[in-house]
């Protein structure tokens, strides 16, 4: 078995651990982001999540970069509160791509994302479409069309609720690897590539330089040299 499939599984079993001992969504989150940090830097991955990120709709509990992470009560994501989450999640990531400007911004800043609902038992995974295709996924994919009030066209589409077992976790270090940690609102791009070209490029060559010349040379200096000597004449003759 690989490395990346042994830190599936055994993430997998420890999220199941944890979620048998949380007795709240507080319990569980702890839980599980101190597994999953220790996870991520067992595989060499660098990640800085960013807690109750603070949006339009709320707080999304565990941001990184392009994939957020809100965590339930165990048992939840299998009870009826299944719609209201999913809008929830939604509304978080449509939050976040509003800072990429205008609708068509968005909506491509949106399409890089993904969110994640997990109760320690189950785990889901939603993605926007612009155009309202199907995307692939090596699990059973289901769209959801109808979130309202989202203001942009295309749809969201589920992935989930699937039991938390290693093929689960596997997609979640999947994406936790693939994606990009570059924030999407327009400053922060601009910022992290010239961040990024500055650590990167060539020192500039030495900007050409035309040789000194003698004051006499320059036509202006000439005269002033030249009004000096008169100058220094007169003052001679008249003493």
């Amino acid at each position: 078995m690989s490395t990346e499939l042994t830190a599936a599984d055994n993430l997998a079993q420890t999220i199941r651990q944890v979620a048998k001992k949380a007795r709240s969504e507080e319990d569980l989150r702890v839980g599980v982001e101190r597994a999953l940090g220790a996870t991520l830097q067992a595989l060499g991955l660098t990640a800085t999540p960013e807690y109750e990120k603070t949006t339009f709709s709320g707080s999304a509990d565990a941001v990184y970069g392009h994939l957020t992470i809100e965590y339930k009560r165990p048992g939840r994501l299998a009870g009826k509160d299944l719609p209201a989450i999913t809008e929830q999640i939604a509304r978080y990531l449509t939050d976040q791509a509003r800072r990429a400007g205008g609708k068509t911004k968005q909506a491509e800043a949106l399409e890089k994302m993904i969110g994640v609902g997990l109760d320690g038992e189950q785990i889901l995974f939603l993605r926007y479409s612009a155009a309202g295709r199907k995307r692939e996924s090596p699990l059973d994919l289901r769209g959801l069309t109808d979130l309202g009030g989202l203001g942009l066209p295309g749809s969201f589409q589920m992935v989930g609720p699937v039991e938390v077992g290693r093929e689960s976790i596997e997609l979640l270090l999947l994406y936790l690897r693939s994606l990009s940690r570059k924030p999407l609102y327009p400053e922060g791009l601009a910022k992290s590539e010239w961040l990024s070209f500055y650590a990167t490029a060539p020192p500039r060559p030495p900007r050409f330089q035309k040789p000194r010349r003698s004051p006499g040379g320059w036509p202006g200096s000439r005269r002033r040299w030249t009004r000096r000597r008169q100058s220094c004449g007169k003052s001679r003759t008249g003493s």
